[in-house]
């Protein structure tokens, strides 16, 4: 993978029954020991955890996203606190994030305005 990449994404390891995870964060990419611990709240917006025996990412303190279970792309707004593997760029203090069934990562200003012209383009064809 390219040494800019940055995100969590997940390894379809077919001689192993869990699934498998890769975290880049800009610099280097590795595999990450799935958590195993389930937890309700989230020390720090951006990290891997496992609540309700499914593995999410803090978008706040209190609430967790999991990978999506389809192949159907969500975004989600997280606070930028400084301390995310999203983003070195602390000037902004909101990160878009792109969550799917085999990544979450983030997406820049020109992805940012794709997404809203097509959300504009929906809503005018619904209103049509």
């Amino acid at each position: 993978m390219p040494s800019d990449i940055r995100g969590y994404f997940v390894l379809n390891n077919a001689a192993s029954v869990d699934l498998e995870y890769i975290r880049c964060d800009g610099t280097t990419c590795k595999k990450i020991t799935t958590p195993n611990t389930s937890v309700t709240t989230c020390s720090n917006i951006g990290d891997l955890v496992l609540n309700e025996s499914k593995i999410k990412i803090c978008i706040s303190s209190t609430k967790m996203v999991e990978f999506s279970s389809s192949e159907k792309y969500s975004t989600y707004l997280i606070e930028n606190n400084g301390n995310t593997i999203f983003s070195d760029d602390i000037t902004n203090e909101k990160i878009l994030l792109s969550i799917s069934n085999n990544f979450i990562i983030p997406l820049d200003s020109n992805d940012c305005m794709l997404i809203i012209k097509i959300n504009i383009i929906v809503i005018i064809l619904i209103h049509i």
